[in-house]
């Protein structure tokens, strides 16, 4: 399938323009409008009408023809007035995995005191609706982008464009917003994990105790036994509970220079390695050629391997 043309030099264009996490809109005078297919008909028919009062000598014809067309040119002034000196910002999105979605906030904001009605806000993978902006407000779009492969990815060019108020004619911009994601391998294998093992320290402490070693804390969940919530660490904000690790939580390292295949078959294991750690609540860490994480549990230990394995 060959590359749109239209779609290159839009590529092209937008690619030396500065990037900047903001951009205003432009002026009225200096935003694109053109009719719609509903607008195109909406001319054809005053045509149609312009030569039947013609035709025929018809005055109210020719007023009927005049007013409406004026009604019409009226619209396209509305439509580029609604858009115009919109401030728009992005931020950057939460981490995904490889092969699916990020969403990115696209905030958009009013400054000139007047409301704005609905826009639509797209990429070449999705299109969200803006039912409109009050007066001095701002809203937040959330834009899915399909990310494909790992490491750190810009958000791709996007376009705001509304036909306000008729449909008659439509404006629209195209905006290089400067935001980033970060993109973790996809999480897929199916090799079994290493062997664990139980250090000679924790071995000591637990048949001392006959309890199981306290290995995190991590985010309650319903259902969860009340018994292990840290009362403590929730008074502060979220509620946690703790997170112990006995026999069937023994520790495993996570080492990329055992596994077989390329690097991202090895990246795309040490992955589902993590999940599946993470799921079983079993301590782990990791070893890579250019760094390595010691052993540990929970939210930030997760991504702190995982920001790795996508950085390498």
């Amino acid at each position: 399938m060959g590359i749109d043309p239209i779609a290159r030099l839009r590529s092209v264009w937008l690619g030396r323009q500065p990037r900047s996490a903001e951009k205003c809109l432009p002026s009225g005078a200096r935003l694109p409008v053109v009719p719609t297919p509903f607008g195109l008909a909406f001319g054809a028919l005053l045509l149609v009408l312009f030569v039947w009062s013609v035709n025929y000598r018809i005055n109210l014809g020719y007023g009927l023809t005049f007013l409406i067309a004026t009604i019409g040119l009226l619209s396209a002034v509305l439509t580029v007035g609604y858009f115009a000196h919109l401030r728009v910002h992005a931020a950057d999105a939460a981490p995904a995995w490889a092969g699916e979605a990020a969403w990115f906030p696209v905030i958009i904001a009013e400054s000139d005191g007047q409301a704005r009605p609905g826009l639509w806000l797209s990429n070449r993978h999705a299109k969200v609706w803006c039912d409109g902006i009050d007066p001095g407000a701002a809203t937040t779009l959330s834009l899915a982008q399909t990310v494909a492969r790992r490491g750190w990815q810009d958000m791709e060019p996007i376009q705001l464009h509304t036909s306000f108020p008729l449909g008659i004619f439509v404006t629209w911009q195209w905006l290089n917003l400067k935001a980033r994601v970060l993109v973790y391998p996809k999480p897929e294998g199916d090799r079994a994990l290493p062997q664990g093992f139980v250090s000679t320290a924790r071995e000591a402490r637990k048949g001392e105790t006959g309890e199981e070693e306290f290995s995190a804390l991590a985010a309650y969940q319903p259902g969860e036994a009340l018994s292990r919530v840290a009362w403590k660490q929730s008074a502060r904000g979220e509620m946690q509970i703790k997170r112990f690790a006995g026999a069937g939580g023994a520790e495993v390292t996570l080492d990329y220079h055992v596994l077989p295949g390329d690097v991202e078959t090895r990246l795309s294991q040490l992955a589902q390695w993590i999940v599946q750690c993470e799921r079983e609540e079993r301590p782990y860490a990791l070893k890579l050629p250019d760094g390595s994480v010691d052993i540990g549990l929970g939210a930030a230990h997760r991504d702190r391997c995982l920001r790795l394995l996508a950085e390498f």
